[in-house]
């Protein structure tokens, strides 16, 4: 399993800024081991965060305010035992949502759906790229690029089409209680609205088998 770079700037308990300036996000982990292995096998299969992650602080932990954080409950790590837990939680997901799943299928999805990096393909640094928990469920990524524009009586709502090809459709939520499915479309006009009545919208997209992505913040 190998690690990547989340952040390298945070409070700490003294309620000091701290960075790493020499690090950059979304990088591989100096520490993270390369591969393949002696016997020639393609490991890591793939990479997950790993580089100070914010995880739960034991009260017996070590008297180190720099890097625990500034709620004085959480402490900010950084290891291949930071990564493996996200794939942990990516697996139980998995066989939660699939129980008769085998290890190697579960292997093959969790390789496969991995969001690629570095060379084309597995590669020494990576494996076969960044785990992608959505893409591995086969659930939509969030619409992106969200906007609406009023004029008298109307809102024009429009939004960046999804990248998964599977996509169906966009649902929109108006005032989180009115649900339009407006169909594979990436815009959509409301009419005949009241005017200075302030409305919220969000959205998500649905795929051929029927799960939904998470909403957009709403605007």
């Amino acid at each position: 399993m190998a690690s990547y770079i989340t952040k390298t700037e945070w409070i700490d308990l003294e309620n000091r800024i701290r960075s790493e300036d020499y690090l950059k996000a979304n990088t591989i982990s100096a520490f993270s081991s390369r591969g393949p292995l002696i016997n020639g096998e393609r490991k890591p299969d793939i990479s997950a965060p790993g580089e100070f992650i914010v995880a739960s602080f034991s009260s017996d932990g070590w008297e180190r305010p720099r890097s625990i954080y500034r709620d004085g409950t959480h402490v900010l790590w950084r290891g291949t035992s930071m990564s493996s837990p996200h794939v942990a939680g990516a697996i139980a997901l998995l066989f939660q949502q699939n129980p008769n799943l085998s290890a190697l299928e579960i292997i093959n999805i969790l390789n496969s759906s991995a969001i690629d990096q570095g060379p084309a393909g597995w590669d020494k640094a990576w494996g076969y790229g960044k785990l992608n928990v959505l893409s591995a469920m086969n659930i939509p990524s969030t619409p992106k690029g969200l906007s609406a524009k009023a004029s008298d009586r109307t809102i024009t709502i429009s939004w960046l089409p999804n990248e998964e090809r599977n996509i169906s459709g966009y649902k929109l939520y108006l005032n989180s209680t009115k649900t339009i499915d407006v169909g594979n479309i990436t815009s959509y006009q409301l009419d005949n609205l009241t005017n200075g009545v302030s409305i919220s919208l969000s959205l998500s997209a649905y795929n051929s088998s029927g799960n939904e992505s998470p909403k957009t913040p709403e605007i």
